[in-house]
């Protein structure tokens, strides 16, 4: 569970004294290079009223990937381990440019699926242990941890890039080509 690549998320039921409190789990093993230690993470967030719902869920059904409260969290993570290891941790947010005409013109499905190709093309571009996450319809948020060279980040922008703006199989006979636009932080 703990060495898992990518975000386990299950929900945990835990009853004392004839009162039960409901909690979703979410664990992640990360590794900071400077350090020859794995660090674990581990968050559980209580749900006592009601269970989970999708619309609720720090993963997006969708993608698979982390949504924005999830997101959040790893972002305090960063702060924290680039604080403990005196390292730099990045930032990229990207929007699909012009996302809507896809959906105009070849359908929700269509959409669905650009979204689902996107999302591989993008984790393909950056390491196991950094963060994608879709923060919105079209909207994407990556956090690079330990970064080493500031001016590498650029590079995996434009690597971004030219990666979503090769062409998407749609259907048989229709395709589209996608462009983004990233801003870079550190």
């Amino acid at each position: 569970l703990f060495f898992s690549e990518k975000e386990v998320q299950f929900e945990l039921s835990v009853s004392t004294k004839g009162k039960t409190r409901v909690g979703v789990v979410s664990a992640r093993t990360l590794s900071w290079n400077r350090i020859p230690s794995e660090y674990r993470v581990l968050y559980i967030n209580e749900l006592t009223t009601s269970k989970l719902s999708t619309a609720e869920s720090y993963i997006d059904e969708l993608t698979g990937i982390p949504r924005r409260p999830l997101f959040d969290q790893r972002m305090k993570e960063a702060i924290a381990l680039a604080d403990e290891n005196k390292g730099i941790f990045g930032l990229l947010f990207l929007d699909l440019d012009d996302f809507k005409l896809i959906n105009d013109t070849y359908g929700h499905s269509a959409g669905d699926l650009v979204l689902k190709i996107a999302t591989q093309r993008m984790q393909a571009c950056i390491r196991k242990d950094d963060v994608l996450a879709r923060l919105g319809g079209d909207e994407f948020g990556i956090i690079l941890f330990n970064v080493q060279d500031i001016d590498n980040m650029g590079n995996i922008a434009e690597k971004i890039i030219q990666t979503l703006e090769q062409e998407i199989k749609i259907e048989q006979d229709q395709s589209c080509f996608i462009s983004a636009s990233i801003g870079v932080s550190t």
